[in-house]
């Protein structure tokens, strides 16, 4: 007797997009909010008005630098000891 394929077709999966209700119109309008602060200070440091560059270098870069660093290293031994103490 032969076998009889009893599987449902996949269908394809390609690119989908979402559907526009309103909370994905709201979910993006949010985003907008939260991003626009951090680009328009993207922009204002790729396009100074005067040579700033020095003088941030100078007095708070290096200060930015370091706690950037001790909360890098301060999250990555708090994510290892959560991940041992999971373990």
């Amino acid at each position: 007797m032969a076998e009889q394929n009893t599987q449902v077709p996949r269908r394809a999966t390609g690119l989908r997009l979402p559907r526009l209700d309103g909370w994905v119109i709201g979910a993006g309008l949010i985003a907008l909010v939260v991003l626009a602060p951090m680009a328009s200070v993207f922009w204002l440091a790729l396009h100074p008005t005067e040579n700033i560059w020095p003088h941030l270098m100078a007095t708070v870069l290096p200060r930015y630098l370091a706690n950037t660093l001790i909360l890098m290293a301060g999250l990555s031994v708090l994510t290892a000891a959560l991940w041992l103490v999971r373990a």
